[in-house]
């Protein structure tokens, strides 16, 4: 009977213990990750409704995308976690939209913001050359904000809060932004006139806040954002939606740029002409054909030069497909639009072609390309040795630290041939540096955002390669590049070029150079950009310029037609020459 009656008060009391526990670790998670994602009010939809803003309401929307943003970045209670501030641009919004004045909109925008509480100012202590700061100057005018609403915001500046944990945007430890505390809403409503704002609004102030390169794109930011806010506002399908957002990306002319969507509303098409090119001067060049082409077809041939694609000159038909993929230099094509240019939903496409004297006209049936990893294609070959005793390197299939096994079996060759034209697939900077060069030496300058003042880059001190090496390679050593070497392959060849027997030859490469940061746009479309600065050591740019070569070579029309490599060619030229002299 006694161990009866203490049977339920066991069960209450353990009971108890548990509800205790869910709720201590209820609070926890609550605690460390911000109060932000328990507000789900406007889960549903954002119940705003603008219409086509005119010139005045276009100026008055431009202000609260530039004060949403400003405390998204700046305001430590947003920082923290503790705010859902796209919801909290769904709740201001219909109150600076009816707002009777811009008086009355300054007011709100303070109400707003001055409700997220009192900043203690702090004092950056980051050291270092200033490389960029972000255009908040507008904060300094009482006349375009209001006298209260000026001096909040400049109060909120000082704040130089570091804790970036749960904020929007966080940072790795060589300071890539990361912007993993934004929500991807990707069954948000396509008409819902909010979402869509908030779609412009994020795009808008990651690059005011977080791109290096934003005094070199060429556009004024402002004004782009005047002339896309129709564009987001127009439409209720899910393509136009996607197809603004994708222009946008467009606008910072960055090659690392792009614009996919898990739907795959903005891919343009299944079918594809099974054929490669190249470009030599003006020229959009074929350079092989697709060992799947249809048997029995006429078929374009290496060396034809493509002049029209259904009937509309080739540059035109370029530019209209390039017109949601960014580029860093609106002359490159192989490198940012390989396999967008020839693809569509038809099954055919009808080239004008050049060969030799003639000109005519070819129907190219398009396939859908699959790629599968039982492919007979062979594995590309790291390395090899080629005739009169020259390696070869391909930093595209290296294996990590292959470099040293490669060098030591090259150590007697009158020269190596590095082919940068391949994305590497080993980081070779330092590795391959300390094997080609006697002595460290500075090769590139970078930039990076700073943790307490958004907006601001700092320069770091400038990036040494190689170590003291008396017993360094003393060949020639033969860099190759085009328009295909980008990013990590151009950092690269900053680096290398400055051991003492080096040559670059090729042309220009692509101009997008520092480590990606991801982002997504409400509707789940995900973008991304070039998120650290990177300099050569005398300050100059590197982004959207490219790097130069020290021999300029690119493919020649009778070169395409016979299969031959004509970079390869030349640094084969140039080695023996060196070896000679």
């Amino acid at each position: 009977m006694s161990k009866w009656k203490k049977g339920p008060r066991a069960w209450v009391k353990w009971g108890l213990i548990a509800c205790i526990t869910v709720l201590i670790c209820f609070l926890c998670y609550r605690i460390e990750a911000g109060g932000r994602q328990f507000d789900h009010e406007f889960d549903d939809g954002s119940r705003v409704s603008i219409g086509s803003p005119d010139q005045e309401m276009s100026q008055r929307l431009h202000k609260l995308c530039r004060g949403w943003g400003f405390a998204k970045y700046y305001h430590p209670k947003i920082l923290k976690g503790d705010v859902n501030w796209d919801y909290e641009l769904f709740r201001v919004l219909p109150a600076v939209i009816g707002a009777s004045d811009e008086e009355e909109v300054n007011a709100v925008l303070y109400g707003w913001i001055h409700k997220l509480g009192t900043v203690k100012e702090n004092e950056s202590e980051e050291k270092g050359e200033i490389a960029l700061e972000a255009g908040t100057d507008w904060i300094y005018d009482s006349s375009y904000l209001s006298p209260e609403l000026s001096s909040l915001l400049i109060n909120i500046s000082k704040s130089g809060y570091i804790d970036k944990n749960r904020s929007y945007v966080s940072f790795d430890n060589i300071m890539v932004p990361h912007f993993t505390g934004e929500e991807s809403y990707p069954d948000m409503n396509y008409a819902d006139q909010g979402y869509r704002m908030l779609g412009l609004f994020r795009y808008w102030n990651m690059i005011e806040y977080y791109y290096p390169y934003k005094d070199i794109i060429g556009e004024d930011w402002d004004s782009v954002f005047l002339e896309f806010l129709p564009r987001f506002m127009e439409g209720t399908d899910e393509l136009s939606y996607k197809m603004a957002c994708a222009e946008l990306t467009t606008k910072i002319h960055d090659s690392h740029a792009y614009a996919f969507d898990e739907a795959a509303a903005l891919m343009g098409g299944v079918l594809i002409a099974p054929f490669t090119f190249t470009h030599t001067g003006e020229n959009i060049v074929v350079d092989g054909i697709d060992a799947d082409y249809p048997p029995g077809i006429e078929t374009v041939l290496p060396g034809d030069i493509i002049l029209k694609t259904d009937g509309i000159e080739i540059w035109d038909y370029i530019a209209e497909k390039s017109k949601i993929k960014s580029r860093s230099r609106d002359t490159v094509v192989l490198n940012d639009l390989p396999e967008d240019i020839f693809r569509g939903y038809a099954d055919e496409i009808t080239l004008t072609v050049k060969r030799d004297d003639e000109i005519f006209d070819i129907a190219v049936p398009c396939i859908e390309r699959v790629r599968s990893e039982s492919s007979n294609e062979p594995e590309p070959v790291s390395h090899r040795l080629l005739e009169n005793s020259i390696g070869y390197i391909d930093p595209g299939a290296l294996k990590a630290k292959e470099i040293f096994t490669i060098m030591e079996e090259f150590k007697d060759t009158l020269g190596i041939i590095v082919d940068l034209r391949h994305y590497p697939s080993d980081f070779i900077v330092y590795s391959l540096g300390c094997l080609i060069m006697p002595e460290q030496k500075n090769y590139v300058i970078m930039s990076r955002p700073s943790l307490t003042v958004p907006g601001r880059f700092i320069l770091d001190k400038p990036m040494y390669v190689g170590v003291d090496n008396p017993d360094y390679y003393k060949g020639k050593v033969v860099l190759l590049m085009n328009e295909c070497t980008q990013s990590q392959a151009e950092f690269t060849i900053m680096a290398l070029r400055q051991a003492p027997n080096a040559v670059v030859i090729g042309s220009p490469s692509i101009g997008a150079d520092g480590n990606v940061a991801n982002m997504v746009f409400p509707g789940a479309v995900h973008t991304s950009m070039t998120s650290l600065g990177v300099y050569d050591t005398d300050m100059s740019q590197t982004q959207r310029v490219g790097l130069t070569p020290d021999i300029y070579v690119e493919p020649t029309i009778q070169g395409i037609r016979e299969g031959r490599d004509e970079l390869i060619e030349k640094a084969v030229e140039v080695i023996l020459e060196s070896a000679s002299s």
